[in-house]
């Protein structure tokens, strides 16, 4: 499995206020932010990869290879007799 993690840009206008009356409003300004995707095998993961430089020319993007875990919780109580009590 592999994780393939995209960076991306959105720009977001600002609002009247903040060009009329600087200082009060919002600004406009560009967010990044990154988008993650699982992949589960090596031709995905080339589709994708062509996909993305045919559409962006050459993206920004890193590429993990991943292993699936499993979770086994465990719980654990013990009791001790408590020494200070008078009973």
């Amino acid at each position: 499995m592999y994780i393939l993690v995209t960076e991306k840009s959105r720009h977001i206008e600002g609002d009247e206020r903040s060009r009329t009356n600087p200082g009060h409003g919002f600004p406009a300004h560009t967010e990044n932010y990154q988008v993650v995707e699982e992949i589960e095998n090596d031709e995905e993961l080339m589709k994708k990869v062509k996909r993305l430089r045919e559409s962006y020319g050459k993206p920004e993007f890193k590429v993990y290879r991943a292993e699936k875990l499993s979770m086994n919780f465990e719980t654990v109580v013990t009791f001790e007799v408590d020494k200070t009590s008078n009973s």
